[in-house]
């Protein structure tokens, strides 16, 4: 099953283009990898499969509801951030479902719902099992636990880039996505992680 097709599309940052006519399919099961120089729009290329990045030309056509996950070059955390917060902070298309659901369940036990926000909770629950991203908070810190990450409440700034670099994978790989995009995912890892 094609999860995504891209059809002749072009994108220029700055004064050079960084691809044109560019088409691309790809299918379900698929293992890509993307190589070149740095500066040549690998990067951009990722932003704009997921849509964070529009091209300036040519068609891209994704699988109705397809799950994403993204693991950026550069992870990026919030001041006073634990690891915590940065794991459900996650921009896959799970973690976005399992981060409303938490926050409705939430906010009901502390103001009470209303049939509305109770058909809400029941679509986004059903969902969440269907995609089997319901547990996505216990394999969250079962990834962290194997790359030897500790606490889930320790803070962001006390980590190294490579632990970083590791809670920023187990955010990505967590959720059970139909397309992952790793951009760079060894930069700042250790031998050991690396063959992990």
């Amino acid at each position: 099953m094609n999860l995504i097709s891209i059809d002749g599309i072009s994108k220029t940052l700055g004064e050079a283009p960084l691809f044109e006519s560019l088409s691309l399919g790809i299918d379900e099961g698929e293992k890509l990898g993307l190589v070149g120089k740095n500066g040549v729009g690998k990067s951009t290329l990722f932003k704009v499969l997921i849509g964070q990045l529009e091209p300036d030309s040519g068609s891209i056509a994704r699988k109705r509801g397809l799950s994403v996950s993204f693991l950026a070059q550069r992870p990026v955390f919030e001041e006073g951030e634990t690891l915590r917060g940065f794991l459900r902070r996650g921009e896959s298309t799970g973690a976005a479902a399992f981060a409303r659901y938490e926050a409705l369940l939430a906010e009901r036990e502390s103001s009470g719902g209303d049939k509305a926000m109770e058909r809400e909770l029941s679509a986004l629950r059903a969902g969440l099992e269907s995609s089997g991203d319901i547990d996505l908070e216990r394999r969250y810190l079962s990834l962290c636990s194997e790359l030897g990450l500790g606490e889930a409440d320790a803070l962001l700034s006390t980590f190294s880039g490579g632990m970083l670099k590791k809670a920023a994978i187990a955010r990505c790989l967590a959720p059970r996505s139909e397309l992952i995009l790793l951009d760079e995912p060894t930069n700042h890892l250790d031998i050991e992680t690396i063959e992990w």
